[in-house]
């Protein structure tokens, strides 16, 4: 299962601000908290939650393991895409309990819609 500390670390990366224009303690007074970034500790007690304002589209894929990694696999759908839903492909190494457990996922999310509005 990719946990929510992994999405926002995976989307802090891709556009967005430069670091030069962010404070360097993480504080970020638009959105009255912090932004996590990958390597930060964390407070016992301390949950992680997602702004989901900072999204057009946000899913999770829940997995029987937690993959580590994954990458997304290019596909011949174009690399602009604008209109709603999506499809992609992606492919995830599992981190299970016992090492025979592993597994090489190759997934195919498809109908995602746009979520940005979706609290409102």
């Amino acid at each position: 299962e990719m946990e929510e500390a992994e999405l926002e670390a995976a989307a802090a990366g891709g556009g967005g601000s430069s670091s030069a224009d962010m404070p360097d303690d993480g504080l970020n007074p638009s959105i009255g908290g912090r932004f996590y970034r990958a390597g930060d500790a964390i407070e016992e007690g301390e949950e992680l939650r997602v702004d989901a304002s900072a999204y057009d589209m946000l899913h999770r894929a829940r997995l029987e393991w937690p993959c580590l990694s994954f990458a997304v696999v290019p596909d011949a759908l174009g690399e602009d895409r604008a209109a709603f839903p999506h499809t992609a492909y992606f492919v995830a190494g599992t981190q299970a309990e016992a090492r025979g457990q592993n597994r090489l996922l190759c997934l195919k999310m498809s109908a995602m819609h746009r979520t940005k509005h979706d609290d409102e």
